[in-house]
């Protein structure tokens, strides 16, 4: 029956026989060596205490190179790692001896049994225990992985589940409105995809302050914008264009045909309030207004009127201009001017040539300036 040991080492090791026992390590018939550093020696046994004939094997089996020496120091073989070797004794006429060295099953660590597996069932294995001498494992990618094969086109690839067996085909991407692309199937580039320059067919636009639908441009309410909407032009010389009329950018405003308002322009160069009106010389319903804007109400008669206001000023420090219409009537107009005035309205006057108040026929206009505006 044949001895067995696995022999670990650090330092050089020297090898006795069993009888006589010379020091070290006893050598058995099947010997694992297990180095745990490149460089070191193994010293075989003494030659002349045994007969030819005497052997046994080495089997390295670490991944550090062993020296097989002699006891003259001289080396037998060079035992690398996962080499098996034998060695017996031809001659044993001195404490040397002569020593044979041959391969032992190829002279390497042979697998006597493999088994194959796939931990995670991601490989379908058939057989896959094969023992000496030999045997064939099938390997097969599951059937979902091997569909890929069946796809001969190029492209995209596709996933698609029928039937719970997942199936795949190649396709290319499509570019809907507004949207271009490039290398769409991928062939001869990644694919990309773009906005259009121009944007066509939207049916509304938001940013993070600004809101477009139709033709509404609003701004919306947040603490970026408050509510507030901006139209700026740029550089020295920029302008806001609004079909034939600009606004540059120190506000002045050009090509305004005709002007219509539904409240005031608040200007100091524009008038605050006017009025048109005649007095028939009637008891009553004597003043017909004839037109006005900022006047809520012309009272008064024979020649005293009292024009009030659609919208206080704040104060009467404001200026007028008083006009009246003449015609023949022998006891027409020939004066009118301002009696007194106040933030809330102001009397005027018409007289005659000597000074005596007379109802004016006629008519009278008047018109408010200020450079302060109504109090709203």
């Amino acid at each position: 029956m044949s001895s067995y040991q696995h022999l670990f080492f650090a330092e050089n090791l020297t090898l006795s026989w069993a009888n006589p026992y010379t020091g070290g390590a006893v050598v058995m018939d099947m010997n694992d060596l297990s180095p745990t550093k490149e460089g070191l020696m193994m010293m075989l046994p003494f030659a002349h205490d045994v007969s030819p004939g005497t052997g046994f094997i080495l089997n390295n089996v670490s991944a550090f190179a062993v020296s097989v020496i002699d006891v003259t120091l001289r080396e037998i073989a060079a035992l690398q790692g996962g080499d098996v070797l034998y060695f017996y004794l031809i001659d044993t006429s001195d404490a040397a001896g002569e020593w044979r060295v041959i391969p032992w099953g190829g002279g390497v660590n042979a697998l006597t049994a493999l088994t194959a597996q796939s931990s995670d069932a991601s490989v379908l294995i058939t057989d896959g225990k094969v023992s000496p001498p030999g045997g064939v494992i099938d390997f097969q990618l599951p059937s979902c992985l091997s569909n890929l094969t069946l796809v001969k086109v190029g492209g995209l690839v596709i996933a698609k589940v029928d039937d719970h067996s997942l199936t795949f085909q190649t396709g290319t991407l499509q570019a809907g409105a507004n949207i271009i692309l490039e290398n769409p199937d991928g062939l001869t580039g990644n694919p990309l995809i773009g906005l259009s320059s121009t944007l066509s067919q939207l049916v509304s636009l938001e940013t993070q302050g600004l809101h477009i639908e139709g033709s509404t441009l609003t701004a919306l309410e947040n603490d970026l914008t408050l509510g507030n909407l901006h139209l700026q032009s740029s550089g020295n010389k920029g302008v806001i264009a609004l079909n034939p009329v600009t606004v540059d950018r120190q506000g002045n405003m050009a090509g305004i045909k005709d002007l219509s308002l539904t409240g005031r322009l608040l200007n100091s160069f524009i008038p605050k309030a006017w009025c048109c009106f005649v007095d028939n010389g009637q008891k009553t319903n004597n003043i017909i207004l004839q037109d006005s804007a900022g006047v809520a109400s012309v009272t008064g008669s024979q020649g005293s009127y009292v024009i009030t206001f659609a919208q206080a000023l704040p104060n009467g420090n404001y200026g007028f201009a008083l006009n009246i219409q003449k015609s023949s009537a022998s006891n027409f107009v020939r004066e009118v001017f301002m009696q007194s005035r106040s933030g809330a309205f102001c009397i005027v006057y018409t007289t005659d040539a000597q000074g005596n108040l007379i109802p004016a026929l006629d008519g009278v206009s008047v018109e408010i300036f200020s450079s302060s505006d109504p109090v709203s």
